[in-house]
Formats: structure tokens, sequence, C-alpha cells
């Protein structure tokens, strides 16, 4: 088996890994100050979502996405931070693909077990 399909044949593993240690004890702690005011914001109309943000917190893009998310699956804390999990595992096939394209398998294998 070549040394690319070997260190390939790992990054399932890793990502059912990080995952899993994203999904771990997700709801165990209260929400943070950023995590209410998300909370809060699902919870406005659509116009004051696109038109009604300030500097200071994330663009109205990501609002929407968690109001989305929110309409579908609640507001609960642990839905508040599936957002953040699911995308957070996907920067690990990311960075991986990443670390692929620059430098070697085994270093992007490395770089997304890091992540």
């Amino acid at each position: 088996m070549p040394d690319s399909s070997r260190t390939s044949a790992w990054l399932p593993l890793v990502l059912l890994v990080g995952l899993g240690l994203r999904l771990y004890d997700l709801s165990g702690e209260s929400l943070w100050l950023d995590e209410i005011v998300t909370g809060n914001r699902v919870h406005e109309s659509l116009r004051n979502i696109l038109f009604g943000w300030d500097s200071e917190t994330q663009g109205p893009i990501y609002y929407l996405w968690v109001k989305f998310w929110g309409l579908a699956f609640g507001t609960s804390e642990f839905s508040l931070r599936m957002w953040s999990v699911i995308f957070g595992t996907l920067t690990i096939a990311a960075i991986y693909r990443l670390g692929k394209q620059l430098f070697s398998n085994a270093a992007a294998l490395l770089a997304a077990l890091f992540l």
C-alpha cells in the first residue's frame, strides 16, 4: 500500500475523533456571552438580522444560518453550539486537504489530528 493511501485511510478516524471530542459534554457548560447574543438574534426578524447588526459581532450571514438552524432544531445550548461543531469538524477535512496540497500526506494528517 503506498504511503498516500495509508495516511488517507486514517482521515475518517481522525474526523470521527474530532467530532466526538467536539460533541463530548457539549451542553455541560452554561452559555457564554456570544452564545447568548446568538440565541437572542435567532428570534429577531430577517430584516433586523440583515440590516441591524453592528461590527462587534458576527456578520448577518452567520445569524441567518443560525436562525434557520434554530427554526429546525431549536435554540437549546446543544443546538446553538452544534453549528460550530459541524464547521469545526469540516475544518479538519479542509486542513487535511490543504496540508496534502502544500506539504505531504503525513504532514496533512498530523495537522488534521492536531486540529
